[in-house]
């Protein structure tokens, strides 16, 4: 992967992996580092899943996005934010 792209993952015993799948989890933490300063936008394609909730907190600013109704999430980020930044949830509370 080049270094000077933007990338979303899951941070996992000093790693970085890819997200496949939740393993029966109900939440699971994504990080994202922004190459640069500016607007990025998370898509999800859901294919030949039967998913009933999932929805998107951006930790930073609060907001819950349900990915089920609106697939597409528009933010701002900076190159040297918090990379914490997500949740997905897969059970309503």
């Amino acid at each position: 992967m080049r270094e000077d792209n933007a990338k979303l993952f899951i941070p996992q015993n000093a790693q970085d992996l890819a997200v496949a799948s939740a393993n029966g989890l109900d939440e699971m933490p994504i990080s994202f580092k922004a190459a640069q300063d500016g607007t990025y936008v998370l898509s999800l394609e859901v294919e030949n899943a039967e998913i009933g909730y999932l929805h998107l907190i951006d930790n930073l600013t609060g907001e819950n996005i349900d990915l089920l109704t609106l697939p597409n999430y528009t933010f701002e980020a900076q190159k040297d934010g918090m990379t914490s930044r997500f949740r997905l949830v897969f059970n309503a509370e």
